[in-house]
């Protein structure tokens, strides 16, 4: 799976919260017709006389029966307002997704160049860390003697469980998360396409809808 398409993964599951949520979402305000409610009761063959409620939404016809576990009440923005703070949590999901893949992916072959940013001369891992680094590096030259030996491998895959440790949510730990790989001047680039009295916003498009997550300095 390219980091691309991680990040359409998650991003699709929050666009179903917000289909969940327009779906769900009652407008009708004025209680139900009488003579609607018993044309209704006569084609579904209910006793005319039955308790029902009527809800409108964007896309169907609700019908609640007696005694049924939903209320009206379950149908209005307050009881509602979850699925959009769910969808709000995997949209910025489906961008430290993006993030974490593809700095894992590039990341051995940026320390390749020459030219590295501050960021990747001072990276700082945890001494264990790389202790435990170098024992997995001997073993795997050990058992792999006198075959084809890849220690980028073992790096890469260190470098992914040391960088899942740390969330790239932030306006700053993206910024900070691209220059690993090499990528200079990002903050720069993104702040000229979004900026809006000094505060970047990255505008994630879910099914026609804007999630707009702001990164402060």
């Amino acid at each position: 799976m390219t980091p691309h398409d991680a990040y359409k993964d998650i991003r699709n599951r929050a666009k179903f919260m917000l289909n969940v949520y327009d779906g769900q979402l009652n407008v009708r305000k004025r209680s139900i017709r009488a003579d609607w409610k018993r044309g209704f009761c006569r084609l579904m063959h209910w006793r005319r006389d039955i308790p029902i409620d009527r809800l409108d939404t964007s896309d169907a016809l609700i019908i609640l029966k007696e005694n049924a576990t939903l209320s009206r009440d379950d149908f209005e923005h307050e009881r509602l307002d979850d699925f959009l703070r769910s969808a709000l949590v995997m949209a910025v999901s489906a961008l430290d997704r993006y993030v974490h893949e593809r700095v894992v992916r590039k990341i051995i072959a940026a320390y390749k160049n020459a030219d590295l940013t501050r960021e990747q001369e001072t990276l700082a891992i945890a001494a264990p860390v790389v202790i435990g680094l170098g024992k997995k590096i001997l073993e795997a030259r050990r058992q792999n003697e006198g075959q084809q030996f890849r220690p980028a491998n073992i790096i890469r895959n260190e470098l992914q469980e040391f960088l899942h440790t740390r969330p790239f949510q932030s306006w700053r730990e993206i910024s900070f998360a691209f220059s690993l790989i090499g990528i200079r001047g990002f903050d720069g680039k993104v702040q000229d396409g979004y900026v809006i009295l000094g505060t970047v916003y990255l505008f994630l498009d879910l099914n026609g809808r804007s999630v707009i997550c702001s990164f402060h300095g």
